[in-house]
C-alpha cells in the first residue's frame, strides 16, 4: 500500500521526468501485434495511458490484488478514444515457473510482450549468489525461446538507491552493463556501486 500511495503522489512530480521519456521511447516500439501482454505493470504509475490505445486486448501479470484494480481503474478513467478489453492473471508465472510463463505466451498466440520494471530485479528477487545462480538459467532457458519472433521490449531500474543518477533523456544499449559501468555512466564521482543498491 505504501508504494501505492508514493505511486499516486509522484507520478506526476519526482516521476514526471521518467514518465515522459517512457512514453517516447514507447511510442517509437510499434510493434505489429494487436494484442499485449504486460509483465509487472502494478498500477500503471510509469505508463501514459495513450500508450495502451493501439491494443485490442492487453493480459497483464502481477500477482498485486491492488495493482490489478488500480490498474483497471485509471485506464478505465483515462481519456482514450479506444479501450482495450483488459484481462488479469495473478500467478507469478515468470519467477514461481518460468515454463508456465512460456506456454502461456505459446497458448496466447499473436501477442507482443512488455515487461514492465521486471528484468532488472531478478537479481534482488531471487537474491542469487552469482550470475551463474541455475533459477537465472532457468529462467533464460524458458524465457528467450518462449519470445522467439514475437516483439517484446523491456524497461527497468535495474539499480536503484538514495542517489540520483545523472541521465539526460532515455538510454538505450546494445549489451548488457554491470554495476561498475552503470556507476561510471550513471554516477559519476561514485567510487561504490554497491552504495547504489
Amino acid at each position: 500500500l505504501r508504494y501505492h500511495a508514493r505511486g499516486f503522489r509522484y507520478a506526476k512530480t519526482l516521476w514526471y521526468d521518467f514518465r515522459f521519456a517512457l512514453a517516447e521511447w514507447l511510442y517509437a516500439w510499434q510493434p505489429p501485434e494487436k494484442r499485449l501482454v504486460l509483465v509487472g505493470p502494478s498500477a500503471g504509475y510509469c505508463f501514459q495511458p495513450f500508450f495502451f490505445e493501439r491494443f485490442e486486448e492487453i493480459l497483464c501479470l502481477g500477482p498485486d490484488p491492488v495493482a490489478r484494480r488500480l490498474f483497471a481503474f485509471r485506464l478505465a478513467r483515462a481519456p482514450l478514444e479506444k479501450r482495450p478489453r483488459l484481462r488479469f492473471e495473478a500467478r507469478d508465472l515468470l519467477l514461481d515457473d518460468p515454463q508456465a510463463f512460456a506456454d502461456r505466451l505459446a497458448a496466447e498466440g499473436d501477442v507482443c510482450v512488455l515487461f514492465s520494471n521486471v528484468v532488472g530485479q531478478f537479481r534482488v528477487l531471487l537474491d542469487p549468489a552469482s550470475p551463474d545462480d541455475p533459477r537465472l538459467a532457468r529462467l533464460r532457458t524458458a524465457i528467450l525461446p518462449a519470445l522467439g519472433a514475437r516483439s517484446f521490449a523491456s524497461f527497468h531500474d535495474r539499480v536503484s538507491g538514495n542517489l540520483e543518477p545523472v541521465i539526460g533523456g532515455a538510454v538505450e544499449y546494445d549489451g548488457r552493463l554491470d554495476d561498475r559501468e552503470i556507476a561510471e555512466h550513471f554516477y559519476p564521482g561514485n567510487d561504490d556501486p554497491d552504495a547504489m543498491i
